[in-house]
């Protein structure tokens, strides 16, 4: 046995075992299979459990580091939101399919899910365990246990049966408090006696712009994501040019999952030194390691014209990777050479505003490519410039907004858990999103119950399954 052999074993007996719970229900045992084999050779301390309550007693009592399950599973949903609301940003939620394609890992980080593997792949699975663990010893931590934390609150105002309001179910699932409301002034009244709140509104709504206008002067309104028609992206973009590092424009066409992306692109704008626009803009990106043999598959979070956003959890030994990824509008990959600029490891803070993912420099590619990849973002960047008629004006009246304060409970404080009222059962349609290189299925976890504490854990159970917008295969 060589000198570097040895070492490299040493090291691997010296490491902490990953904490890690696998829910059974729904993996063939061919996929188990796979599982306990990159089990074995990642040296995890891994649990097994045929229910989902099973798994979140264990949660809420040990907690762990990695959570595996089927993204197929009809309760997937359910336990997504169950695991961020009891440990947030703790635990790494991985999602095993059949076949990872776009819509399947949209669906799945709409959940609450961080990155989504191709069942039959022991590589790409072993790749993930080394990432996470990688970062634990970074930052110093052995093992996640729930631990007190403090939530993002939204505000979204929008008629109940519009697009808008189906994103509520997806603002939940991904650990935060949200309250819905189907009138400005009712909107107004909250937003009064609130505090931190972002703030989502449906620019259809009469007099919604002038609404807007009034609760960036607010202190209690930390960012507005106004959800406007795509003809209107351009003129309100402009109108708020002043208050971009407050308020992002989005179709609101746009797929659930995008206002929280949205939200998290506004938190981080005040640190953007970008010399392009990040757009987001969702699909598939093959990457891997200059050099390497094999790719492993991300999810890009946004773009600009230089760079993207690559969601995964299994991140790059070195600096140098090589990048294959359809451009915006475009039928064709491109091929392009970048350099790792940034990460977001899985150790980031609750209130980072980056889902866990590598920011990519795009540094080289063949002329056509980088042609290619270029005329996309333009493209992309274009529907923001389309002109469009001003809504009607409307004004809360001050008196009624202070006579509603006095008798209205502060639920919007971190003490009080809001209410959240379901969205119509069995509305099921396909949004396309400007923002996006095709539909998405994200929003149609509305009817995923959202377990607030643990002795509801056992709801999961009796919940009558959801159904997936993806055909089987």
């Amino acid at each position: 046995m060589n000198q570097s052999t040895a070492a490299s074993i040493q090291y691997v007996q010296d490491m902490q075992p990953l904490r890690t719970l696998v829910l059974l229900e729904d993996l063939q045992p061919s996929q188990v299979g796979v599982i306990e084999s990159a089990i074995g050779a990642c040296r995890v301390d891994a649990r097994l459990y045929q229910k989902p309550t099973d798994l979140l007693r264990e949660l809420s009592a040990k907690g762990a580091n990695v959570v595996v399950m089927s993204a197929e599973s009809v309760k997937a949903a359910e336990v997504c939101a169950a695991v961020r609301r009891l440990v947030g940003k703790q635990v790494v939620i991985l999602g095993i399919t059949r076949q990872v394609e776009g819509v399947a890992f949209s669906e799945f980080v709409g959940w609450g899910g961080d990155d989504l593997i191709q069942v039959d792949s022991k590589r790409a699975l072993c790749a993930r365990f080394r990432t996470i663990r990688t970062d634990l010893i970074e930052a110093g931590v052995t093992r996640t246990i729930p631990q007190p934390r403090e939530d993002g609150r939204f505000l979204v105002v929008a008629p109940e049966k519009s697009e808008v309001a189906a994103s509520v179910s997806v603002i939940e699932q991904a650990g935060n408090h949200a309250v819905v409301v189907n009138t400005l002034e009712d909107a107004a009244t909250r937003l009064a006696v609130g505090r931190d709140i972002r703030l989502v509104i449906d620019a259809r709504m009469p007099g919604a712009l002038d609404f807007v206008d009034g609760a960036l002067t607010q202190d209690s309104c930390a960012g507005v994501v106004l959800a406007c028609l795509p003809q209107q992206l351009g003129q309100l973009t402009k109108r708020y040019e002043q208050s971009s590092n407050r308020l992002i424009v989005l179709d609101c066409f746009s797929s659930a999952d995008a206002v929280v992306l949205a939200a998290n692109q506004l938190k981080a704008q005040p640190t953007n030194r970008r010399t392009t626009q990040r757009l987001l803009f969702s699909t598939l990106v093959c990457f891997r390691e200059a050099g390497g043999d094999s790719d492993q598959v991300g999810y890009t979070y946004n773009v600009s014209a230089g760079g993207i956003y690559v969601r995964t959890t299994a991140m790059p030994a070195s600096e140098k990777v090589w990048i294959e990824i359809v451009p915006p509008g475009s039928m064709q990959r491109v091929r392009l050479e970048g350099r790792v600029a940034w990460r977001t490891p899985v150790t980031r803070a609750e209130s980072s505003p980056f889902p866990v993912g590598i920011g990519i420099e795009i540094t080289d590619g063949s002329k056509r490519s980088l042609a290619a990849w270029q005329e996309g973002y333009r493209a992309l960047q274009s529907k923001l410039d389309v002109a469009s008629q001003r809504q009607p004006r409307w004004s809360p009246s001050m008196e009624l907004v202070r006579e509603a304060a006095q008798s209205l409970p502060a639920e919007l404080d971190p003490a009080c858990r809001p209410t959240v009222r379901p969205p119509t059962a069995n509305r099921r349609q396909e949004i396309w999103c400007s923002m996006t290189s095709g539909p998405s299925a994200a929003y149609l976890a509305g009817q995923a119950m959202t377990l607030q504490q643990t002795p509801q854990i056992a709801a999961i159970d009796a919940s009558p399954p959801l159904r997936s917008s993806r055909p089987s295969t």
